[in-house]
């Protein structure tokens, strides 16, 4: 097939997107701050028990697993995302507080490959870096990754993610439960699109399951805890397929690491919704520009050239946890995204389809150096 290539006259075209872009990776003001969770630090508007008031009074973690709850298991349950934002509307961020900093006052989580940066959105410690390089690689590249790209995929059942749910007791409050995260597209069989009324079957993406078994991105710990299901996985990769020329499906990669998942969890009919999901991980540069490559830029051309520095200077955590707050280097990208989850059915799988191809085994290495 023949590789679809950026355009360079886009990249002038985004000037205006890239100055959006660089105060997306700093402050802002204006927004409507969701309302502080219960380990936001204390009393609405304090620090804890009369301390010093915090910076980011409204940070946004995950619960805590409970402490119990009620015998029970409502068998093996299928959900698929219905929705999936990465994009926002310039409020609160998508994704949680993901090195548990106030980043700008207070500590910054790694030493950053740009001056002054990176800083978290203002007062709520959100780490979401990702939402003002993805607006602008969105103008640039002239790819649609916008809400009504992502919609348009999903819609047609190009893709999604399935979320396969066992041992949840059907309470609020369930201190382990078994789930899996997989990659999922061509639903009922890629013609009649997606309907999201619990009869549609996904055919599962074979990369997300190691010898037609294993996950790839395996839960290690999964609960629910007052009516939230809360995930841990070390390593999540999410794929969209979107529309671009030529009547094709660009196949988009993210790949997360040290990733968290919350979302509302409901009974739905004979299975289970997803309501207020939000997704927040870490994405290695050097993985997000391994990614950007083969979607039209391979590494060594004038576009991938144009848009590096971009990526380069958004990093804002170290790829591992133990490394927040310890003047390390950056090196991962903090990613946010939300979604939701409706009841649905697996079916056959297989391997993803794609209309791109790689760059060439010759390309020059992809990082940040």
């Amino acid at each position: 097939m023949r590789r679809m290539r950026w355009r360079a006259p886009l990249f002038a075209a985004a000037g205006a997107a890239i100055c959006a872009a660089c105060s997306l990776l700093t402050d802002f003001d204006g927004f409507d701050a969701p309302k502080p969770t219960a380990d936001a630090g204390g009393p609405e508007g304090g620090g804890p028990e009369g301390g010093p008031e915090d910076p980011c009074p409204n940070r946004r973690r995950w619960p805590e697993a409970p402490d119990g709850g009620k015998a029970g298991d409502l068998g093996s349950q299928v959900a698929a995302m219905k929705r999936l934002s990465v994009i926002d509307d310039g409020g609160v961020p998508y994704g949680f507080d993901l090195d548990g900093l106030c980043s700008c006052p207070e500590r910054v989580a790694c030493v950053g490959a740009k001056a002054n940066a990176p800083c978290d959105p203002l007062r709520s410690g959100i780490d979401n870096a990702s939402r003002g390089f993805l607006s602008l690689f969105s103008v640039a590249t002239g790819t649609n990754l916008e809400e009504s790209g992502l919609a348009l995929g999903l819609k047609a059942g190009k893709y999604s993610v399935v979320f396969r749910l066992a041992g949840w007791n059907g309470e609020p409050d369930d201190p382990d439960v078994a789930l899996q995260v997989l990659n999922a597209f061509d639903a009922n069989g890629g013609d009649a699109g997606a309907s999201f009324d619990g009869g549609d079957s996904w055919t599962i993406d074979l990369e997300s399951l190691a010898d037609n078994r294993f996950p790839t991105s395996p839960v290690t710990r999964a609960y629910v805890a007052s009516g939230t299901l809360v995930a841990e996985l070390p390593v999540l990769v999410l794929k969209s397929r979107i529309p671009t020329t030529n009547d094709r499906w660009l196949l988009v990669r993210l790949p997360l690491r040290n990733a968290r998942i919350t979302a509302r969890i409901s009974r739905s009919g004979d299975g289970f919704s997803l309501v207020d999901g939000q997704v927040g991980g870490r994405i290695p540069a050097s993985d997000l520009l391994a990614s950007i490559s083969v979607v039209g830029g391979c590494p060594g051309s004038p576009n991938f050239d144009a848009v590096k520095p971009f990526v380069c200077d958004a990093r804002d955590l170290p790829v591992d946890p133990g490394k927040d707050g310890r003047d390390q280097a950056c090196e991962a990208i903090s990613f946010g995204a939300t979604f939701e989850a409706s009841p649905a059915r697996v079916g056959a799988e297989a391997g993803a389809p794609s209309d791109e191809l790689p760059c060439g085994d010759a390309a020059a290495p992809v990082d940040c150096r």
